[in-house]
């Protein structure tokens, strides 16, 4: 057999078959010789190396972790605490506990150590202070890898020292554009190598409001309102690039006033009308309004009292569907994109489980009585991680367990799954989300959160 060749081996893991590499590139040979060693050895002792025989060799520029066989593989989770909003880090992190235990031992021998929880506070300091403890332990011990947090200041203040580290870090939450590619395929200005995300980029959403504006309502003039930053414009920006790409014309794209959120209300006043007479002048059919809550709140104020603007369908994206927005009865009649967060009859390709019957375990492990959808995302990084580190790595001659840290990451950049939240594929640059993207329709103030809106369109399928 010649060394470039690359085989696959299949292997049972509770009545499952899983298919992966066992051996890369000049590793073939001693890897296929390793295995017959294996199987030759007596049962109550490991394998022994060949005397002629070196360790297998891999990858090294970004490290090597070695594991001896009765060893753990160490992953690591990072839940942001009650500073979070949303207060989603119990469902998460029961989610992401479930996966592992799902997912069972890597190479049908080592198990997963997630040991303790690390707290975070929601902010950029907090991430950087994990960020840096996390990498501290990927040094000593050999730290694989990390799931969460789910919050972006965090996430933004973790990641570079993580990736320094050459760990890799798989998150359910964040959907910040600058996180990973944005328009025309630029790479985010946030972008940290070693850091995927199982929830949409919010660039999917703003080209699922053009999509369902453009093609299901059939309107053809748009108006787009943004603040100006990074951001805001990119959505504007894809949102104007796919919308005029299906037929439409983007009339204006308005840069909002940051007064428009002034504690001073002459000032805010005046912002607002400035911004509605624009968009009244364009006479579009549909607004995106690229803006955070305060500045949607803001608008939409003003909006309900113009008679000149009733006509116009006003669509934003999940970032601004707070609790506050959808309890503000000038935001009924929003149009919102948003992720589809799991349905019970979903079963993850990884694991073999349902979303049915996960959701049970979250209930009772979390404590939670309805987990809030995003709980999906994190049991599908969980079981997106588990099955990139199995793809990735290999067994030794001595039964060993070994894992290149620059092949983990290019694994994970072409690693897809079927999961909860659809089919996950994920790029290089860190998405891995389903491209289905829900659109719900803000009717009810007793809605209290994103996926208790009614879906009208699934876009992206």
């Amino acid at each position: 057999m010649e060394t470039g060749m690359q085989g696959d081996a299949a292997h049972h893991r509770s009545g499952r078959t899983w298919h992966r590499p066992w051996v890369r590139g000049a590793a073939a040979l001693v890897s296929l010789v390793a295995l017959g060693a294996a199987a030759c050895a007596p049962p109550e002792g490991p394998a022994q190396r060949p005397p002629d025989r070196e360790p297998v060799e891999v990858d090294a520029s970004l490290g090597v972790v070695r594991i001896p066989a009765g060893s753990p593989v160490l992953v690591r989770i990072v839940i942001d605490g009650d500073d979070d909003p949303e207060g989603l880090g119990a469902v998460l992190e029961a989610a992401f506990r479930a996966a592992v235990e799902d997912f069972g031992a890597v190479q049908q021998g080592f198990r997963v150590d997630l040991g303790v929880t690390r707290r975070t506070s929601c902010d950029r300091a907090s991430g950087e202070e994990a960020g840096a403890a996390l990498a501290a332990e990927a040094d000593a011990d050999g730290l694989v890898a990390v799931l969460g947090p789910q919050c972006s200041e965090t996430l933004l203040g973790l990641q570079g020292a993580a990736a320094d580290a050459g760990l890799v870090v798989v998150t359910p939450r964040p959907q910040l554009l600058t996180l990973t590619e944005g328009p025309d395929g630029i790479i985010g200005q946030d972008r940290s190598e070693g850091t995927w995300r199982t929830a949409p980029s919010l660039l999917q959403e703003a080209r699922a409001a053009a999509d369902y504006a453009a093609t299901d309502l059939e309107l053809s003039r748009a108006v787009t309102l943004h603040d100006g930053s990074v951001e805001s414009a990119g959505l504007a920006e894809a949102f104007r690039t796919r919308f005029e790409g299906l037929g439409g014309t983007v009339i204006a794209s308005l840069r909002i006033d940051e007064a428009l959120t002034s504690d001073d209300p002459a000032q805010a006043s005046s912002a607002l009308e400035t911004a509605l007479d624009a968009v009244a002048r364009a006479e579009g059919d549909v607004a995106f309004l690229a803006l955070s809550a305060d500045q949607l709140l803001a608008i939409s104020g003003g909006w309900i009292d113009q008679r000149r603007l009733a006509g116009i369908v006003r669509v934003t994206t999940s970032a601004a569907a707070t609790l506050d927005v959808l309890a503000d009865d000038t935001a009924l009649g929003l149009v919102l994109t948003g992720p589809l967060l799991g349905t019970p009859e979903a079963v993850s390709a990884v694991t073999g489980m349902s979303a049915g019957q996960s959701i049970e375990r979250i209930r009772t492990t979390s404590g939670v009585a309805e987990p809030p959808g995003w709980w999906a995302h994190a049991y599908d990084a969980g079981a997106l991680l588990l099955k990139a580190i199995e793809d990735s790595s290999l067994i030794d001659v001595d039964g060993s367990f070994v894992l290149s840290r620059a092949e983990l990451r290019s694994t994970l950049g072409r690693t897809a799954i079927g999961g909860f939240t659809g089919r996950l594929a994920c790029t290089p640059l860190g998405d891995c989300a389903s491209p289905r993207i829900a659109i719900r329709v803000h009717e009810d103030l007793s809605h209290r959160g994103l996926e208790e809106l009614p879906v009208v369109a699934l876009m992206g399928d």
